[in-house]
């Protein structure tokens, strides 16, 4: 069995830039923009949400995702990291049961909910955007494919 993961630390990486020219925090970028690395800087500006912000700010999201059979059976779930504006990218190739997801925590709600957009794809090329508020803490069915499966997504919020 072969599981490729496409990790999110390369993602983050490559949207991690310092401060320089056409890089101010609070300026627009693209949405996904890794800018240069540069000599000098004082703050380490990351692309979120369109905008450069200092990345020390952001907070952290983990996103699960967890996959159930038709019958309600636990399948498999996946738990990505990344911090709040950044996309995070799981990809799998090969396996039973492959889902891929691309997600991203787009902010926290003072009322401790998350506005959240998922893509997901299975193996047999199902695919399925979701763009929803869910309740943080809380799992929460975002979708369920063309076999029956259900997906259910929770979010958790880190400082």
């Amino acid at each position: 069995m072969r599981v490729k993961t496409v990790a999110t630390v390369a993602l983050i990486a490559a949207t991690v830039s310092a401060v320089h020219a056409a890089q101010v925090e609070g300026e627009s970028c693209a949405h996904v923009s890794n800018g240069t690395f540069g000599g000098r800087f004082s703050k380490t500006l990351i692309c979120a949400n369109q905008v450069w912000q200092d990345a020390e700010t952001l907070p952290q999201a983990t996103i699960s995702i967890a996959k159930y059979s038709a019958s309600n059976a636990f399948v498999k779930s996946r738990a990505l990291v990344s911090l709040v504006g950044t996309p995070v990218i799981s990809k799998e190739f090969g396996v039973p049961d492959a889902f891929s997801i691309f997600a991203t925590v787009v902010r926290f709600n003072a009322d401790n909910t998350a506005h959240v957009v998922v893509d997901i794809e299975t193996g047999d090329g199902w695919q399925k955007h979701i763009e929803k508020v869910v309740s943080t803490g809380t799992e929460t069915r975002i979708a369920i494919d063309g076999s029956g499966a259900e997906y259910r997504m929770s979010v958790v919020r880190h400082q």
